[in-house]
């Protein structure tokens, strides 16, 4: 019994390797880069307008066909906004009210393959 539970021992260890980040990727755009996640979204705020770039291990991600939902929740309150396919990898909402420090922000983005991201922020400034 001992001789087969030091090699099933050494199979299990061997499968837990750790986990690794998908990335820290720079922001190309001025913006905040999303918290964690497969795919790396950039947000870029101007004013009320909320522009998303795409990529995945630093590789722009087309948008071309690309639909998602913008929700910013600020305290118990939840406002949507649709985005917008925009230029090769990136999407666009007007947001409805201005963004302030707190709010939390959620884009869900069915790429025109059909595949589901979603990136998450938190408004910092």
């Amino acid at each position: 019994m001992k001789t087969l539970l030091m090699p099933v021992a050494l199979l299990l260890l061997a499968a837990m390797t750790p986990a690794f980040a998908h990335g820290d990727w720079k922001p190309k755009h001025g913006g905040t880069m999303n918290e964690g996640g497969e795919t790396s979204f950039e947000l870029v705020v101007q004013q009320r307008k909320v522009v998303f770039y795409l990529e995945d291990h630093g590789e722009a991600i087309a948008t071309a066909g690309a639909t998602g939902t913008l929700s910013i929740e600020r305290g118990a309150t939840k406002q949507v906004a649709a985005l917008k396919a925009k230029a090769s990898n990136q999407l666009e909402a007007l947001a409805p009210m201005k963004l302030v420090a707190g709010d939390r922000l959620m884009a869900k983005v069915t790429l025109g393959n059909g595949s589901i991201v979603v990136g998450r922020f938190v408004i910092a400034r």
